[in-house]
């Protein structure tokens, strides 16, 4: 054929028409592009040299840019504000405080001097431990720990059930509880 016979290409244009391309395979691309079987010459097959690795390299790095904004995204809706936090913080220190000032009250129960804890007192216990335990559950899941104290080795189901809270259970007939001891201590 003679030159001028010769159909000429833009590769240039052509790589960038394939890269954007959703096609996978060049020979498919140009095939599509161009015509059955230009992709069988020799000179085709030259100009496209590396063409699916690039589409595969730029595919994996948008990928990547695509994890990268998802983290960032999930970063973002997760970010507490600082003042935020120490709302919580104090909440919770002053549920606890008052955990503990019943406590104290109760530890210094005598046998022959008990304590009695008003119903408001006995309430706040008893909601405080139910809450507790669910708070601790779901931040356990969350850190991908076991959820069951037995699963961690720790106590057998004899012991967990010595752990409830016998204030809530022990009302006595007035508006509190006794702490009665065990003398062990």
């Amino acid at each position: 054929m003679s030159e001028e016979g010769k159909v000429k290409y833009d590769w240039t244009e052509l790589k960038k028409d394939y890269l954007s391309s959703s096609e996978a395979e060049v020979s498919v691309f140009l095939r599509a592009k161009l015509g059955l079987n230009t992709i069988d010459n020799g000179w085709a097959r030259e100009q496209t040299k590396g063409w699916a690795d690039e589409k595969k390299d730029m595919q994996r790095a948008a990928m990547q840019r695509a994890r990268e904004m998802a983290e960032i995204e999930l970063a973002e809706k997760l970010k507490i504000s600082f003042s935020d936090l120490l709302l919580s913080k104090k909440l919770i220190f002053s549920v606890d405080s008052r955990y503990l000032e019943i406590m104290g009250k109760l530890a210094q129960s005598k046998p022959e001097k008990p304590i009695t804890l008003t119903n408001e007192e006995i309430v706040f216990l008893k909601v405080y431990s139910d809450s507790l335990g669910r708070v601790w559950e779901r931040v356990q899941v969350e850190l991908g720990l076991p959820t069951n104290v037995q699963k961690m080795g720790l106590m057998g189901e004899d012991n967990i059930a010595k752990l409830t809270v016998e204030i809530v259970k022990n009302k006595n007939e007035n508006t509190g509880i006794q702490n009665k001891g065990d003398g062990s201590v």
